[in-house]
């Protein structure tokens, strides 16, 4: 009985290893290059491996967030989250066995600046009540010096004037607010403008008695 233990152990330890020497996996499709948007994606990575072969990808970085495992056996696919990227553009690599794939992220990069180039806008702030409304900021700057804005609240838009030269008026709109007060901020010709805007109005229970 020993002797035939011995014999089945070592014709299941020799299938196995021998699979696993001769398991090739690799990235599916022949590009290996994803793209995400700078307001963040989603994406999924396939991988083709042979049945019961072990793949296993490695590197990435840290606004690159795997929601499933990014392990597995056989064919199959991890997927993976790229959050938002507020700076310049940027990529990731990840590996499997030899191979490399590439995750490339669009940036926001604000026109620059040049040095010798001042501005001032006014005003620096404005309030505004739960019913929202539009506002202007006035730009004063030398001719000829580039300028632009940069907005990232859900709650705003730029409606004209978010680029220009030596000096401009930026228009915008300010949705209404049916929640908590919130402040947030902007960025014009480099200077921050920030907007309060009031809580909504909460409505008032009539109790019948």
């Amino acid at each position: 009985m020993k002797y035939l233990l011995s014999i089945i152990f070592i014709f299941v330890f020799s299938f196995v290893a021998y699979g696993q020497t001769n398991c090739t996996s690799s990235f599916a499709g022949s590009g290996n290059i994803q793209s995400q948007p700078s307001n963040g994606g989603q994406g999924i990575i396939s991988v083709i491996s042979p049945p019961g072969c072990l793949w296993q990808i490695e590197g990435g970085a840290d606004w690159v967030v795997f929601t499933t495992s990014r392990s597995g056996i056989g064919n199959g696919s991890a997927n993976y989250t790229a959050t938002v990227n507020r700076g310049a553009p940027r990529s990731a690599t990840l590996k499997l066995n030899e191979q490399v794939f590439t995750i490339n992220q669009e940036g926001v990069t604000p026109t620059p600046t040049p040095q010798n180039c001042l501005f001032l806008i006014s005003p620096s702030t404005q309030e505004f009540t739960s019913a929202g409304g539009t506002g202007t900021v006035t730009v004063s700057g030398q001719a000829g010096c580039p300028y632009a804005s940069l907005n990232e609240l859900s709650y705003l838009t730029l409606d004209s004037g978010a680029e220009g030269s030596g000096s401009g008026t930026v228009t915008f709109t300010v949705s209404p607010n049916s929640g908590t007060a919130r402040t947030g901020t902007i960025f014009i010709a480099g200077q921050d403008f920030r907007i309060n805007q009031a809580a909504g109005k909460s409505r008032k229970r009539v109790r019948f008695f």
